[in-house]
């Protein structure tokens, strides 16, 4: 697995998040729209608004949704990759890196070292791996 294929769980989770708050802005903005009396006031901009908003709102639910089971799917391909690191300490630094999404201080923090330390392990191993699967 490359360093690319593994960041692509810590951009969904980004997205994920993203749209989370674009529902919740959206939410929002439909409860502080005012709700008419009932008395005629010419076009219905009002309802029309809050029809859009409800629409844009289910749109981005559905993407939600999609963007969940991706990012299960992405998850459950990781684990699989980890499951194939032998080496315990190695795979506490990719779970932590790219299943929990931490930065390198965080990691090295975690664990007792500098983050160069588990930056420069978490390299060497990638690059291991690619020369055993070039050979």
């Amino acid at each position: 697995m490359t360093e690319r294929e593994l960041k692509q769980l810590f951009f969904l989770k980004k997205e994920i998040e993203k749209i989370e708050e674009e529902i919740e802005v959206l939410g929002c903005q439909t409860l502080s729209i005012p709700i008419g009396d009932g008395m005629p006031r010419g076009k219905g901009t009002t309802s029309d608004k809050v029809g859009r908003m409800a629409t844009e709102i289910v749109y981005l639910k559905d993407k939600l949704e999609l963007k969940l089971k991706e990012s299960y799917i992405e998850r459950n391909r990781i684990e699989k990759f980890l499951d194939s690191i032998e080496d315990r300490e190695i795979r506490l630094i990719f779970r932590l890196r790219h299943v929990n999404c931490m930065n390198w201080r965080a990691i090295g923090k975690e664990l007792g070292y500098d983050h160069s330390v588990v930056f420069r392990k978490h390299k060497n191993y990638l690059q291991q791996k690619q020369q055993e699967n070039e050979i």
